[in-house]
């Protein structure tokens, strides 16, 4: 038996000796694929009360399928937002901070943000309406 490698065109296979299978996305595609991400840029401010907000969050107990099935996708939310905040703790440098979500994790950011925006604090309150009118245009 030969060993099969693997071919990176779309186009005839010469190792193979027959038309590739492998399917290249055309731009439509592409498009779609990438449309399913949301990219936001967050100052650290505002990704720390976020984290907070998504702490709290996860406290909630689950006990049937609905509320199980949130709570794994606010602890998937939890897990992105610590790695960013221990990256940003590592390398201090006052910039605002890339963060990329899924859309399903956007949206529910969204929500958790809006439902849950408890602080006593004008100045907490006003960055978390910044990054929400952000993120709703985003999320449009």
């Amino acid at each position: 038996m030969g060993v099969l490698s693997v071919c990176k065109c779309a186009a005839w296979c010469g190792s193979s000796g027959r038309m590739c299978s492998r399917k290249t996305l055309t731009q439509n595609e592409k498009k779609e694929k990438l449309s399913m991400k949301i990219s936001i840029k967050i100052d650290p401010e505002t990704l720390f009360l976020l984290h907070k907000i998504s702490n709290e969050q996860c406290q909630i107990i689950a006990n049937n399928i609905g509320r199980k099935s949130a709570k794994s996708m606010r602890i998937e939310l939890f897990t992105l937002l610590t790695q960013r905040c221990f990256s940003y703790q590592l390398n201090p440098n006052g910039k605002k901070l890339q963060v990329t979500l899924k859309y399903h994790l956007a949206a529910l950011l969204y929500d958790l943000a809006t439902e849950n925006n408890q602080f006593s604090g004008i100045y907490e309150k006003n960055k978390i309406e910044i990054f929400k009118n952000e993120l709703h245009q985003k999320l449009q």
